[in-house]
């Protein structure tokens, strides 16, 4: 075991991971790691998920080094990464043999995507168990999060540890398009945070209807990407949702434990883990809405100021009855925009699922909107 206690003296020893490129891999992610790991600090279970994610990324260079002969040290870099502040950092032997070639590295290269794919399942089976432990993804959706970002993290620190081994291996072409791959999976970690505090808990109910994975489908659902995944939520009268989800009544909740209602009088248990959210099926049929230019919309408000939070809250919206929606300069839905929980404006363009409204600056999703009103009133 050896101690690194500063760049200075591992340079000394000859055995530094290369100074530079580690401090632009810190410069470069510093900030967005800092504040992902505030989101962590502050949400139930995000510590635990991130000790599984610490154990299993120096499980995963452990196994390189014994199984591969490479040495790609994920631990040092993740830790430079997210600018971590620590005195003393240890590890097992050098951190980089700069004696192996980049031919072998590409030889390795299957050996090592299995490695790191085995390693993966195993860490994120156990984060899994940790979000049952506090409630669930719609219990606890800022933990569920976390826990899609950190499969992106296993593949950002993988990266990043091949860049800087090519990096110190004098290589000027193969780094390049790994770089590229790195910057595309960054970005995702990013934005899948980008609405991590306006998301917010369901408090779902006895008589609400839920769509919820279909048996052995938990896994299979974790591997697609967020934007599949909402999708299928959004629509699940498409083909590839019927495969995986299907949509039923509360019977009862007890203790993270659904019972809902099945067919020809069959109860069907579930866990909060395998509940995806409040349905919008109407008689058999998903409600799909279709939004055009000059359509009036109410949307979620999602306020950018910490100190001074308006953010749409599900469980307000769902006490609006029908009825009360259609009214939407009096009773509970003028108290819900002058709480600044939704707004009413005209689409002005409509690109993919983006959309821009008159007299406003800012954009919303198609996810954001909330129903079309047919009214002439003046809007706010």
């Amino acid at each position: 075991m050896k101690y690194v206690k500063t760049f200075e003296s591992f340079r000394d020893n000859r055995k530094v991971v290369n100074e530079e490129f580690l401090g632009a891999i810190g410069k470069f992610f510093g900030n967005m790691f800092k504040k992902l790991k505030q989101s962590i600090d502050k949400t139930k279970g995000g510590n635990d998920v991130e000790e599984i994610y610490q154990k299993y990324i120096k499980m995963i260079s452990d196994e390189f080094t014994k199984n591969a002969q490479v040495s790609l040290n994920l631990l040092a870099v993740n830790k430079q990464t997210i600018n971590e502040a620590v005195d003393e950092v240890a590890f097992d032997g050098d951190i980089e043999d700069t004696k192996l070639a980049v031919d072998t590295l590409n030889k390795k290269k299957s050996v090592l995507d299995q490695i790191v794919v085995k390693m993966k399942q195993m860490a994120v089976k156990e984060m899994d168990a940790v979000l049952q432990k506090y409630g669930g993804a719609s219990a606890n959706p800022q933990l569920a999060i976390i826990i899609n970002s950190k499969k992106d993290q296993f593949e950002l620190d993988y990266l990043n540890a091949q860049i800087k081994y090519l990096e110190e291996s004098g290589d000027k072409t193969l780094v390049n398009d790994i770089i590229k791959k790195r910057d595309i999976v960054a970005k995702k970690i990013e934005n899948d945070f980008k609405d991590f505090d306006a998301v917010k808990a369901v408090q779902y109910k006895e008589g609400d209807d839920v769509i919820y994975l279909l048996k052995d489908k938990k896994v299979e659902w974790d591997k697609l990407d967020k934007n599949k995944q909402d999708e299928i939520i959004k629509d699940t009268s498409t083909e590839d949702a019927k495969k995986m989800v299907d949509t039923n009544k509360i019977l009862k909740v007890d203790n993270g434990t659904f019972t809902l209602s099945g067919k020809d009088g069959m109860e069907i248990i579930k866990s909060s883990g395998e509940i995806l959210g409040l349905s919008q099926v109407k008689d058999g049929e998903t409600e799909i809405i279709e939004y055009k230019v000059g359509d009036k919309v109410v949307y979620k408000r999602n306020s950018p100021d910490p100190d001074n939070p308006s953010n749409f809250n599900e469980e307000d919206w769902n006490k609006v009855s029908d009825n009360d929606k259609k009214k939407s300069e009096e009773g509970p839905m003028k108290d819900l925009r002058d709480k600044g929980q939704i707004g009413i404006k005209v689409i002005k363009t409509i690109d993919g699922d983006n959309i821009t409204f008159e007299d406003a600056d800012f954009k919303k999703t198609l996810s954001d909107i909330l129903m079309k009103i047919e009214t002439t009133e003046d809007t706010k």
